[in-house]
């Protein structure tokens, strides 16, 4: 796979983008968009964005988790981008803080809720840990921050 040159902006929505790469099967660059603390509880993160030419609107948006469905994530990268901005062991450690960054995200709900959405019932009070979740929350800004150092120029 080719090397891309890395390449940060700001576009419309006024939240940074990263460049990934160029997918094979059209050319378009993929970005990550950058991480955001929302609702006063959780991360948004890892939405891959591909930006109309003119780059003042999204013409397609997917979640980087898609990468993990079928296979693993270096995989995944490979089979799915042309070129990339990172070499082949940067792309491992991104896919190592990805699936961290979901794993996290997970747990930082279930201790937010108590549960896991599929019911309501006594029990999850005594499940819900604030503490804990904050904790989480705090590791997964790290895990964010390094994502976008790796992915920064």
């Amino acid at each position: 796979m080719e090397r891309e040159e890395k390449e940060v902006f700001e576009p419309h929505t006024m939240k940074k983008s990263f460049l990934l790469g160029k997918r094979k099967e059209d050319g378009q660059k993929v970005y990550l968009e950058e991480g955001t603390w929302d609702c006063e509880w959780y991360w948004g993160f890892c939405y891959m964005e591909v930006y109309n030419t003119s780059r003042t609107g999204i013409n397609e948006h997917y979640h980087f988790d898609s990468l993990f469905k079928e296979k693993n994530g270096f995989d995944a990268i490979k089979e799915e981008f042309e070129t990339f901005v990172l070499e082949d062991k940067e792309i491992w450690v991104l896919c190592d803080l990805m699936k961290a960054f979901y794993t996290l995200r997970d747990a930082a709900e279930f201790y937010h809720q108590g549960n896991s959405h599929y019911t309501s019932y006594k029990e999850s009070k005594a499940r819900k840990n604030l503490e804990l979740e904050k904790r989480i929350n705090r590791d997964i800004g790290g895990i964010i921050k390094q994502v976008e150092a790796l992915l920064s120029k």
